[in-house]
């Protein structure tokens, strides 16, 4: 009996011994590994203009932002916006980054553009400025309509005014739906 009773004795100190130990050890250093300070899983946020009308409403599955990075990383990205006009872009995306620095967002994997019922546009990155409302792809730009297919270098939307101007080389090639 006495002697479990040393066994059992002699454990708890062994335990306590660990703990004050490791309480009193310093944090080691992570390395190249980042902390994460936000996460936030299904995201939506809406913003509006001086008189409150709506201007955009952005959707995201995952933002995740590292420690002392001004950069937010996204996935599943969704951005509306309306215009002068009450039109509306809709902007989709598998990815995204945003910046704390300038308030842009960038858009990538494959950016899907629907203006209207009648006009989509494909793009590889687009990058979203919040302060002038302006988008701009970085890329080849596929326009494409019921009855016809553009492809340009580029692409200025400016989704304030309702305006988009293809840049660089402009192709358009017209489709007939009549059968011989």
């Amino acid at each position: 009996m006495k002697l479990s009773a040393l066994a059992g004795l002699a454990s708890v100190a062994f335990v306590l011994i660990l703990i004050l130990r490791v309480d009193t050890e310093k944090p080691s250093d992570a390395g190249d590994v980042q902390l994460v300070t936000t996460e936030i899983t299904a995201l939506k946020i809406r913003r509006y203009n001086e008189i409150g009308a709506l201007l955009e409403e952005s959707q995201t599955d995952h933002l995740i932002q590292y420690d002392r990075d001004k950069k937010t990383f996204l996935t599943g990205v969704n951005v509306t916006q309306s215009s002068v006009d009450d039109d509306t872009w809709t902007l989709t995306a598998p990815d995204g980054i945003g910046s704390e620095t300038d308030g842009s967002l960038e858009l990538s994997g494959g950016v899907n553009i629907v203006n209207g019922k009648s006009v989509a546009i494909a793009t590889d990155t687009m990058l979203i400025t919040s302060d002038d409302r302006i988008a701009k792809s970085k890329g080849e730009v596929v326009l494409t309509t019921q009855n016809s297919e553009t492809k340009a270098d580029g692409l200025t939307i400016d989704l304030g005014m309702n305006t988009a101007i293809l840049t660089g080389n402009v192709n358009t090639e017209y489709r007939s739906d009549r059968a011989p």
